[in-house]
């Protein structure tokens, strides 16, 4: 470890994966005198706030995981939340990082005062730091939907960001609205259980089934004792991703060639022509985010609307 002056103040805003990293790569650096603060009671941000059912990253494990903090042993190519909150409270405490973490720290104001940062929280208490570095993310605040007379309505409702785990949906008339990420991750794990689902969609997504793929035994203890294994196995996810963004702006026929397997993944799940014009996007492949929901024995998330 490099010895440097300790004295700059440092305040980190969030225990998420980016203030982690932030606080990982400054004690890295000699650096000592820093603080993260943390609104919850524990680190994780995104991971920790999201706990609904079938939650998980559609971004394979493996490269959604810092390069210089692989985890050989990941159970599925594309793993649940749990899993990741796990991985981000395992490398909390394997670079000693919460002595350095303020749980229960809502952040109320920042200000550049004086010649340094004036932090404000929402218990009251107030902090200087020489340097300010925000960590905060985009998904730790719900966004509730603006409808009409929705104050007025008497059953349960809560958003999958705030999941009710004491509310069981067996035998329940259940509605969801959107068909985005969230949803398409959530409707195969209770449509089974519910009495009726209906779903409401605003605009229609590009929808490729992902495979429900699991790493085997073997493929674990060969990356935990051939660690450039792993590597490269990350290294070839990273250039698969990453040739995407080319294809799709100047091949059309790779364009072309998706558009044709979504549109079969529609036809096999969703029999009605009429449904299938509703769920057609009408913007081209890969303007937006395409969404890829885990091919299992379950039902496609597609077939909800048939």
């Amino acid at each position: 470890m490099l010895l440097r002056d300790t004295s700059p103040s440092i305040a980190i805003i969030g225990a998420g994966l980016s203030g982690l990293c932030m606080a990982i790569k400054l004690k890295e650096n000699g650096f000592s005198n820093f603080t993260l603060y943390e609104k919850a009671e524990d680190v994780g941000g995104t991971w920790r706030e999201n706990t609904y059912p079938g939650v998980a990253c559609d971004v394979p494990s493996h490269l959604y995981s810092f390069s210089f903090e692989p985890k050989a042993d990941w159970s599925r190519v594309f793993s649940p939340g749990g899993e990741i909150q796990e991985y981000i409270q395992a490398l909390t405490d394997k670079h000693g990082l919460r002595p350095h973490i303020r749980f229960g720290a809502k952040l109320t104001h920042a200000e550049w005062q004086d010649g340094g940062w004036s932090l404000g929280f929402a218990d009251g208490n107030n902090a200087r730091a020489d340097y300010f570095i925000s960590g905060m993310g985009g998904l730790h605040i719900p966004r509730y939907p603006d409808i009409p007379g929705a104050e007025q309505y008497k059953g349960t409702a809560f958003h999958t960001a705030k999941w009710n785990h004491e509310h069981d949906l067996t035998g329940k008339r259940v509605a969801v609205i959107g068909t985005a990420a969230s949803a398409i991750q959530l409707i195969p794990e209770i449509v089974d259980k519910v009495a009726r689902l209906d779903v409401y969609q605003r605009t229609p997504n590009w929808i490729m089934p992902r495979p429900f793929m699991e790493y085997s035994s073997r493929m674990k203890r060969l990356f935990t004792r051939l660690p450039l294994l792993e590597k490269l196995h990350r290294l070839q996810i990273y250039l698969m991703f990453e040739m995407r963004f080319p294809l799709f702006r100047h091949s059309r026929f790779f364009a072309s060639h998706a558009t044709k397997m979504f549109t079969k993944h529609l036809e096999k799940q969703v029999k009605s022509e009429s449904l299938r014009k509703k769920m057609m996007p009408d913007y081209p492949i890969g303007c937006k985010r395409i969404l890829r929901p885990t091919a299992s024995s379950r039902p496609s998330p597609a077939s909800m609307w048939s």
